[in-house]
């Protein structure tokens, strides 16, 4: 029989759910008919489809300044064998920089045009100081896009994340924010990662649809391939496998990793992660564990709910519902520069 464990953290929490109880067959047959009602008095007339525009336009507005009707739009262009559709949204960002801003944008071939032509046309607008590392992932493959610096040593931090799906390319350009480029890669891998996550949420997208081919960019050697992992059942009570939650007052970016160690297989459902960011919060990323043998599980895209004194997206939360062999295991943030950690949690 599989264990399952659960791992509370400050900074992290991974938990096991309880086995559901069954009810009372009049419970349950009182429940359907009330739904029946439910559906009979809500659902007076057809309900419109959601478009990967519409998903587009959240996510931009979740996340960034967003003005109706401007820098916002669906068009479409003649490409090789057919043509693209772009969707795309652009709004600023709150980073304390007057110009800072970003957009997002998911593009689609058309017609008889397929994946290979639209990543030509996507690669052949690039400016030639563009720097790209492609990172291949569980069924989809990940690109960051960097610019070289000015003349004189002045640094452009601007960056892209495109994120290549089986018939979609998720792009996510960030600009003027005042940070560096790392910290802007960051927020913008968490920015595409939520778009595909609401795109797949929204049945636009397959979960687990085969990574396009790469044109060009070698994978980066140091990102081990995701796994697949089995699933379970829940034990009716949780095994808290490590936990570093406390009250005291948090700093931001944890100086020490957050590791497990399991002598059997475990049932891991939930793992959360707080950053509070100076009452700030961090719009929600990824979580994942990787493996002491490199093997990486995830990452799952998060949801959030608020923190200490109300401040939004504090708790960053994901349930896996996967087991994981007997090891040593590593959290892996995908905003480590804003995970809490203090003193009485050892630094992470």
């Amino acid at each position: 029989m599989r264990k399952k464990g659960r791992i509370s953290m400050s900074i992290l929490t991974m938990t096991d759910k309880r086995k559901r109880v069954n009810r009372p067959l009049f419970r349950v047959a009182g429940l359907v008919i009330l739904a029946l009602m439910f559906v009979a008095v809500c659902l007076p007339g057809p309900v419109l489809a959601v478009s990967v525009f519409d998903v587009v336009k959240e996510v931009a507005r979740a996340n960034s300044h967003i003005e109706e009707g401007f820098n916002m739009d669906t068009l479409e262009f003649p490409i090789t064998g057919g043509s693209m559709i772009s969707s795309f949204v652009g709004g600023d960002l709150n980073t304390g920089e007057r110009w800072a801003y970003v957009w997002f944008s998911v593009d689609e071939p058309a017609g008889n045009a397929s994946m290979a032509r639209l990543m030509e046309n996507l690669e052949a607008s690039l400016d030639e100081d563009v720097n790209m590392k492609a990172i291949a992932m569980d069924g989809y493959e990940i690109r960051e896009l960097t610019h070289d610096d000015y003349r004189w040593e002045l640094p452009n931090d601007d960056v892209e994340v495109w994120i290549i799906l089986a018939r979609h390319v998720i792009q996510v350009d960030i600009s003027d924010t005042g940070y560096d480029k790392t910290a802007n890669l960051q927020m913008g891998r968490n920015l595409a990662l939520q778009l595909k996550a609401s795109l797949e949420k929204a049945g636009l997208t397959s979960p687990t649809g085969a990574s396009a081919a790469p044109t060009g960019a070698a994978p980066a050697a140091e990102t081990p391939p995701a796994v697949a992992a089995g699933t379970g059942t829940a034990l009716d009570e949780p095994v808290k496998v490590s936990d570093t939650m406390n009250i005291a007052g948090v700093y931001n970016g944890a100086t020490v990793p957050t590791t497990f160690s399991v002598s059997s297989p475990h049932l891991v459902t939930y793992i959360s992660t707080y950053h509070w960011n100076n009452a700030r919060g961090t719009p929600g990323g990824t979580i994942a564990l990787q493996g002491s043998d490199g093997k990486v599980y995830g990452p799952w895209a998060v949801t959030t709910r608020p923190g200490q004194g109300g401040v939004p997206n504090a708790y960053w939360v994901v349930e896996p519902n996967i087991v994981v062999p007997a090891g040593t295991y590593t959290v892996i943030d995908s905003d480590p520069g804003t995970w809490s950690q203090n003193s009485q949690s050892g630094g992470k």
